[in-house]
């Protein structure tokens, strides 16, 4: 059943003229009493029933009637739809979270091994910068600067093999300054 009710009807509007009991009119009473959504229980012609209602605008209150037995069976139903739904849920979080870690440990795993061979003095390995997470932001950010210290170690071997160069060229033209003095002074 379905009804709606006003302020000045106790009764469903269109069950005017049956005859209902002091317990269904104190049941439809609360109801448009009521300001907030709610349910009464009252017992009609022998069945149990809750009415359960809401009220509108302008004094009015929409309800709708089930046999407990019917109310009791959504309710049983609905409890076990959510169970069902929380469980999937659950599995859910429970494969993201685990697909979320294993990709974490894969690219940190593959960062501590670049690192161990740039420890070895394998200066030419470089960071795994695949996905767009921020571990390959730092991998990317780990690579330019390890290309920066590339640069900056070849600037000074070529600069130490220069000075080393004319080191060997000084030392050469002292030893040829002490031979020629030598001959003069000899």
């Amino acid at each position: 059943e379905i009804y709606t009710l006003s302020l000045h009807d106790a009764l469903p509007i269109y069950a005017k003229g049956e005859k209902y009991s002091e317990t269904v009119r104190s049941a439809y009473s609360r109801a448009i009493a009521s300001e907030a959504p709610g349910f009464s229980s009252y017992v009609h012609l022998g069945v149990s029933k809750k009415v359960f209602h809401a009220p509108l605008k302008h004094g009015y209150v929409v309800g709708i009637v089930f046999p407990d037995k019917f109310a009791d069976t959504i309710v049983w139903r609905t409890e076990r739809m959510l169970f069902g739904i929380s469980v999937i849920v659950v599995l859910l979080v429970v494969v993201f979270s685990t697909l979320v870690i294993r990709g974490v440990t894969k690219s940190i795993a593959k960062m501590a091994k670049t690192t161990e061979m740039l420890a070895s003095g394998d200066m030419t390995a470089r960071y795994d910068v695949t996905g767009g997470d921020e571990i390959a932001t730092i991998s990317s950010s780990l690579n330019s600067m390890l290309d920066i210290f590339h640069s900056v170690l070849s600037a000074i071997r070529k600069t130490s093999g220069t000075l080393s160069t004319g080191a060997q060229n000084l030392a050469a033209l002292s030893e040829e300054t002490n031979a020629a003095m030598e001959e003069v002074a000899g």
